[in-house]
Formats: structure tokens, sequence, C-alpha cells
């Protein structure tokens, strides 16, 4: 037996839209309470200001519910569009590092569903999504956050991988063959930008791919590049 109403019981999509909506929530609550002891000390001739915040542990609890449920419902995506690939006789991967370098080197460009010129626009985004939060459960000691001038950041280091470097001729951040080299590079974060705009990547998402059975529809989103 069931408690509650039929519409307070969701989908595993739905619970996860649901904890991002509650993740960027929780974000602008800390956020507010965090600038208000800084910002009135900031003027109009401030030119740089720069805050550490270290682990802030309301900062870093956003950004895991954030990034934690955006990976799973990477995984649910993924799923769903092997399902509905099965017949094309160019099945996708379920899994997002094979996905990812299949979907680069061109293996799909037959399909002519718009949400892989969508996913291709958005392969940065994508790989990091994965990345980070797979960092996040790892290491989370490694997310330092500051404030800088007028907005949250996010810093924190990321790991290379061999098996994975073949995408990042495709991927958007600076000094790559030293990344390469050294096995890891940092990533710097606009919090300010990337909790709203996480919500429109996967709404962008989500209209494209609603069900494994319903024509794919959709406009490729400009979305928050890794620096």
């Amino acid at each position: 037996m069931q408690f509650g109403r039929p519409e307070q019981f969701h989908d595993k999509v739905v619970v996860r839209l649901r904890a991002i909506d509650r993740a960027v929530a929780q974000y602008q609550f800390s956020a507010d309470l965090l600038k208000k002891p800084i910002v009135p000390t900031l003027t109009h001739e401030t030119a740089l200001f720069m805050k550490g915040l270290g682990n802030d542990d309301n900062l870093l609890s956003a950004t895991r519910e954030l990034y934690f449920a955006s990976r799973e419902l990477l995984d649910v995506y993924l799923g769903r569009l092997s399902t509905a690939t099965k017949r094309t006789g160019k099945q996708t991967p379920k899994d997002c590092i094979p996905f990812l370098k299949r979907l680069m080197a061109g293996d799909f460009d037959n399909l002519p569903d718009p949400i892989f010129q969508f996913m291709k626009t958005n392969v940065n985004y994508i790989y990091h999504i994965r990345a980070i939060r797979n960092e996040l459960k790892a290491n989370p000691s490694n997310a330092e956050f500051i404030f800088n001038t007028n907005h949250f950041e996010l810093r924190m280091p990321l790991p290379v991988k061999t098996d994975e470097s073949a995408l990042f001729q495709y991927l958007d951040f600076p000094n790559q063959a030293e990344a390469i080299e050294r096995k890891q590079y940092v990533v710097t974060l606009n919090l300010d930008i990337l909790f709203p705009e996480m919500k429109q990547f996967w709404a962008a998402m989500g209209s494209m791919l609603a069900t494994t059975s319903a024509p794919l529809t959709g406009t490729p989103l400009s979305v928050n590049k890794v620096e």
C-alpha cells in the first residue's frame, strides 16, 4: 500500500529533476547568505575582490546534489537513447565515454535526430558532468569555493585518464597537452551561471528524448564552458 496522492509519486527522471531544482534553490539560498557580509564592502571602484571559502559545506552540498542527480540523468537518457536506436543499425552505447567517442567520431551522423548534434555541440558539458561528479564522489575535499568580485566559483583538479584523453581534442579547456602530460587539470566554474544553466541543459535534453518511442525534437543550447 502506498500512502499519499498519486501525483506525489514520481518516476526516476522526475525525481532527479526535482533534486536539481532543490540543488538550485539550496545554492541560491546559501549564496545569498554568504554574500550579505561581503557585498556591502564592495564599491564601484572595486576592480577585483577574491575571498576564499574553502570547502564550504552548504555550497558543496548543493553542488554535489546538482552533479549527482545530473550524472544519474545522463545514465537514464543514454539508456533510453540506446533503446531508441536499437533497430537503426547504429545502436548507441549506454556507457558515457564509449558513447562520446563514437559520437565525436561521426558514427551517428547518419541518424537524423537533432539530439546527436545537440550532444556534439555540448560534448564539453556532458563530459564534465561525469568527470566532476566522479571527483566530487572520490575527493570532495578537493572542491574549493571562491567569491570572485560578484560571483561564486568552484575550483577543482580533475584527473586525466588514459582511456578518456582521446576525447580531449573535442573539449574546451586550455593547455591540454600539459594536462595530458601531468595527468591532471583544474576546472573553474562560475556557480552563478552553472546552477540555472544545468536546469536549461536538462530541459533541452528532455524535450528531445521524452520517451524512447517519441520523435526526437529540440534546439541546441549554448552552455557554460569549463575554463
